[in-house]
């Protein structure tokens, strides 16, 4: 096991904000699902670490954390439906998150020692995502 659900992840998050925990010099594959249209966080993550001992550490760092002005605490289980790095490129290489015209802070982020990489480019024609409005 090696793919992380993050729960209750603030709206305000983006991706760049799990890169401040110390070890994800070691992780994969990360996605901070955002709201097409305001570009909030939906309050989940996915984090795929390089193996289980890593990604036992980094569940053990954060489930609890309670973050500055944040009412909850961070919780992570095992991702049930997505295991591991090929798993997740599938799931999201032909997504509609891969569109030209979609935001990169959408998309998920691959990363080879530390260092984010080019996610693979979708190899089948992506149609762009539907925009929704926005309930406040």
């Amino acid at each position: 096991l090696t793919t992380i659900a993050v729960r209750n992840v603030p709206e305000a998050w983006e991706l760049p904000d799990f890169l401040s925990f110390s070890c994800f010099g070691l992780q994969l594959c990360l996605r901070v699902p955002l709201h097409i249209s305001s570009e909030d966080a939906l309050g989940y993550a996915i984090v795929n670490m390089a193996n289980q001992m890593v990604a036992q550490q980094f569940m053990t760092q954060i489930q609890g954390v309670r973050l500055r002005n944040q009412k909850k605490f961070l919780v992570t289980e095992w991702c049930r439906n997505l295991q591991g790095l090929e798993v997740l490129v599938e799931r999201y290489c032909n997504s509609k998150l891969m569109h030209p015209n979609t935001s990169d802070k959408l998309r998920p982020m691959v990363f080879q020692q530390g260092m984010p990489v080019i996610f693979p480019v979708p190899t089948k024609s992506v149609s762009a995502p539907k925009l929704r409005a926005v309930h406040l």
